[in-house]
């Protein structure tokens, strides 16, 4: 009965683990994100950019807020 206790347990623990990291974002959320923010990139030229560029970008937008 113990055993099943402690499985019920790791089982709730990684459900609520997954509904923590899943993330309703989508490619177009990040891209709107970056280009209301005042660092010189909008609509049309962030397409010019790197992909690593672009991810900098949002840690250092996170890193700021």
């Amino acid at each position: 009965m113990q055993m099943r206790a402690n499985r019920e347990k790791v089982r709730r623990a990684k459900a609520a683990k997954a509904a923590r990291e899943k993330s309703d974002l989508s490619m177009s959320d990040l891209i709107g994100s970056i280009a209301i923010n005042d660092c010189g990139l909008n609509i049309i030229n962030i397409w010019d950019i790197t992909y690593y560029a672009f991810h900098d970008q949002l840690k250092r937008m996170g890193w700021r807020d």
